[in-house]
């Protein structure tokens, strides 16, 4: 069964949404870190906090992965650097 989520601001509930949802919402800025959420509309509530932390680290670890033949961004999870071709998992060559 898929979890689904509700979200409470200003005391309003909306819901139920997907866990994906969520995350698009805390990533398009339609959620806001001190929103609330729960799996059931009688709580118990928690704000979105972790939520954005989680979301912030993935970001974060994205921007740091880099092709260490060329040195350009790569794309989480490619199997090839975009700018070389080369494979990202293969020791730098020396």
């Amino acid at each position: 069964m898929a979890k689904h989520y509700y979200i409470k601001r200003a005391g309003r509930i909306s819901g139920p949404f997907s866990g994906s949802d969520v995350k698009t919402g805390v990533k398009t800025g339609r959620l806001l870190e001190q929103d609330l959420f729960s799996r059931s509309k009688d709580g118990p509530w928690r704000t979105l906090e972790g939520v954005f932390k989680k979301i912030r680290a993935k970001q974060t670890e994205y921007l740091l992965k880099t092709c260490p033949v060329c040195g350009i961004s790569l794309v989480s999870e490619s199997k090839v650097c975009h700018g070389c071709r080369s494979n990202p998992d293969s020791p730098a060559p020396v």
